[in-house]
């Protein structure tokens, strides 16, 4: 739904910016091409929400199956086509309907009126031309903001953190359980396509949860979530255990392709941290503080305790009000991190029995 709203406001947008257009031209030369009236306005926002509807049949259906891995200039044009051909397709549909019902006529009698022929000739041409305009405008910005993350392009574009501040985040380390060996068993040309396919399967459960991701550090994947948005509904927990259940839905293609399933362990923290934008020949957003070193010091002690998610005292503090019984809760001690000068509680966490069965 998301995706469908983004693109029809932005067909919408674009669609009201022409007819203002025309319609200006048109009283500057004292002649009439359309009135400015609410039918006009509304023939538009038809027309754009047709078309909206209808490119979002390849966004969501055909470009991440046959054009996702394409590169950056290859899948812009692949998409702008496809956007323009079911633009196409929704213009003519909605037209074919228009005059049938406005001239009284069959379908297939329209081309014997004048006033069609005029359309096809051309309305029809400038509309297709906006569509085309329009479609590599979205996907230009939509392939740039993938590329970012949407949480940090838009960031960007506010300069929110042009100037450092202080923030309270939730930082999730994530990654993966015997990562060298499956890299020396597979070879590094798999193995860097098997992680690809593995960070675009975790994608939908961290968007869904709200969480930002951070960075990629090799198998590692932090993600991030301002700490009122991670404590709602439990996002920052939800998220981990949606992964792992995403995995286990692929075990079979896991097994099939590379010999193994993958498994993913993971620390959770929350503190204060100092954002803002560093570097000159290449700006990043980054998070500085002793928050995020906990939070992967945290994650380091999986392997030492066994146990696939731990989370600081700190972080179930802030989680009681949002765990509602969900969930059961391990206390593993007070444990001296690396690095850390004093002791700190974790938990193990997974979801209640009730809610396995």
């Amino acid at each position: 739904m998301k995706t469908l709203l983004q693109i029809i406001t932005g067909f919408i947008l674009a669609g009201y910016t022409y007819l203002t257009v025309i319609i200006a031209v048109g009283h500057a030369f004292g002649k009439t091409i359309y009135p400015c009236d609410f039918f006009s306005y509304f023939r538009v926002t038809l027309i754009a929400i047709l078309v909206g509807t209808a490119v979002t049949i390849p966004e969501l259906f055909i470009i991440p199956k046959m054009i996702g891995r394409l590169s950056f200039g290859l899948n812009l044009l692949a998409r702008t086509v496809l956007y323009l051909f079911f633009a196409a397709l929704a213009v003519v549909l909605f037209s074919v309907a228009y005059y049938s019902i406005s001239l009284s006529t069959l379908p297939w009698h329209l081309l014997r009126h004048a006033s069609v022929v005029a359309f096809v000739k051309g309305e029809f041409l400038v509309i297709l031309l906006l569509c085309l305009i329009v479609a590599f405008l979205i996907n230009a910005l939509r392939l740039i903001v993938n590329r970012f993350g949407e949480g940090v392009f838009w960031n960007y574009i506010s300069g929110r953190y042009h100037i450092p501040h202080e923030e309270e985040r939730i930082f999730m380390f994530l990654d993966l359980y015997a990562s060298t060996t499956i890299a020396e068993k597979i070879g590094h040309y798999q193995y860097h396509q098997f992680l690809n396919e593995l960070f675009t399967d975790i994608s939908e459960p961290i968007w869904h949860n709200l969480g930002e991701i951070y960075q990629y550090v090799g198998d590692e994947v932090v993600i991030t979530w301002p700490v009122q948005i991670g404590l709602k509904d439990a996002h920052c927990l939800k998220c981990f255990f949606e992964i792992r259940s995403v995995l286990k839905s692929k075990e079979a293609h896991y097994e099939a392709e590379y010999g193994f399933v993958p498994e993913f362990k993971a620390g959770l923290h929350a503190g204060k941290v100092i954002a803002g934008e560093v570097g000159e020949l290449k700006t990043e957003i980054v998070f500085h503080g002793d928050t995020v070193n906990t939070a992967s010091r945290i994650h380091s002690e999986c392997s030492v305790y066994r146990r696939d998610f731990l989370i600081s005292g700190d972080v179930l503090k802030l989680l009681q009000p949002y765990l509602k019984g969900q969930y059961d809760i391990e206390y593993i001690g007070h444990i001296l991190l690396k690095g850390k000068e004093n002791e700190i509680a974790l938990y193990s966490i997974h979801p209640a029995i009730a809610l396995k069965l």
